[in-house]
């Protein structure tokens, strides 16, 4: 089998062409012209220079592939607007369009629970329904998975969903690696105590379901839910990334509506003066430390197979190892 893999020098995307390559799969890796091909440049992956923004490059890349990996996003708390879009909701219609076009067999879109907002979850399904947060990565990711389910609907695709939430591991430029360093900079403060369920997901363990969704017939036509179906909480975490790297721990805690007006007001002072550089507290940062994101990985457990691998902290030493390589700690 061969795929196409989006987004492949990015965090999910990386270890993706791992394990595809682990399963026997050949990969074709969409790359920019910009694109830090460090975390994969080991790997034995026909490169393909392209855009998920531009179609004739994807139109390009999807030629002769059985499977289309799309993992390429924009993630995070903050930036313009119209590049989430672009990126998320525009470069989805366009990785859509080739697919259709060079007759694809399989699409594998990466999306994630926030989908169905934040405000609390416990042990939920793929079967809630979507929630706009106002949260421009949330909300993208949402138009963009309508988007899949549109055009599965109307036969041009045959698509699976990957719902990953709170990702976690080697190559995690964002979760974890930023409550490190808030936490050295005595600036990480617990929201409601911290004591709600993390919602974490391994990258690794991610990855596993994305490949035996690939795999199997029976997922066609169906999201999965990916986490490591643990009851870890944010508090847990933290204090156990403190210990490992001996840093003192944080104690204080605010209220969730409190630490929530904080960020929804700091990013409109943010926005009005046009800063590139995001505000310390986001909406997004407090939904997904504030709330319990507890799922039910039920479905892909039946009908795809799935046992997690790891379950925090479970693998923690490897992704502790790659922090201190990557920020020279």
């Amino acid at each position: 089998m061969k795929a196409l893999v989006t987004g492949p020098t990015g965090f999910i995307g990386s270890h993706l062409a791992e394990m595809l390559l682990e399963n026997d799969w050949e990969v074709r890796a969409l790359v920019r012209e910009t694109s830090n091909k460090k975390d994969i440049e080991n790997l034995d992956l026909e490169y393909i220079t392209g855009d998920v923004r531009d179609v004739d490059s994807m139109k390009k890349a999807t030629k002769g592939v059985e499977a289309i990996f799309h993992v390429a996003a924009l993630v995070g708390e903050w930036g313009r607007p119209q590049d989430f879009y672009d990126i998320n909701v525009k470069g989805m219609e366009n990785a859509i369009e080739a697919a259709a076009a060079n007759r694809v067999e399989r699409f594998i879109d990466v999306s994630s629970t926030s989908v169905h907002g934040y405000e609390g979850f416990d042990k939920d399904t793929e079967e809630l329904p979507y929630v706009k947060t106002g949260i421009l990565y949330s909300d993208t990711k949402m138009e963009a998975e309508k988007l899949v389910w549109q055009a599965h609907a109307e036969g041009r695709i045959q698509a699976s969903t990957i719902r990953p939430c709170m990702v976690w591991g080697p190559r995690d430029r964002a979760f974890m690696t930023k409550m490190i360093f808030m936490c050295k900079s005595r600036m990480f403060i617990y929201v409601n105590g911290g004591n709600h369920i993390a919602g974490l997901a391994h990258v690794k363990n991610v990855c596993d379901i994305i490949v035996r969704a690939a795999e199997c017939g029976e997922a066609v036509g169906k999201a999965f839910i990916a986490t490591d179906d643990s009851d870890t909480t944010v508090r847990e975490v933290v204090e156990t990334l403190c210990d490992e790297l001996s840093i003192k721990k944080p104690f204080m805690s605010i209220p969730y509506v409190v630490a929530k007006a904080v960020g929804s007001v700091s990013e409109k002072f943010f926005r009005a003066i046009g800063s590139e550089k995001g505000p310390v507290l986001t909406k997004m940062g407090v939904a997904c430390v504030g709330n319990s994101l507890s799922f039910d990985v039920s479905r892909a457990k039946k009908l795809l197979g799935y046992e997690p691998t790891y379950r925090f902290p479970q693998g923690l030493h490897e992704y502790i190892d790659w922090f201190k390589s990557e920020y020279n700690i």
